[in-house]
């Protein structure tokens, strides 16, 4: 049986799918508060943590394999 927690293992790819879903709510989140009077850091900070999360998505999703030599 194979270890799922290794690198590029299901759970490996899994926290960094969860890890973007949780930057897009906490996205909502901040924009809904910045509506409601809410300090502008919220939504610009969520966004950098978007950009975080899509460039460890692509990194996981598309990278090219590694040569095991």
């Amino acid at each position: 049986m194979q270890n799922p927690f290794r690198d590029g293992g299901p759970l490996d790819r899994g926290t960094t799918v969860v890890s973007l879903l949780i930057s897009i709510g906490f996205l909502i989140t901040g924009i809904r508060t910045y509506g409601h009077g809410g300090s502008l850091g919220w939504p610009l900070g969520a966004a950098l943590m978007v950009v975080i999360s899509l460039r460890a998505v692509h990194r996981e999703f598309f990278r090219r394999p590694r040569d095991q030599s």
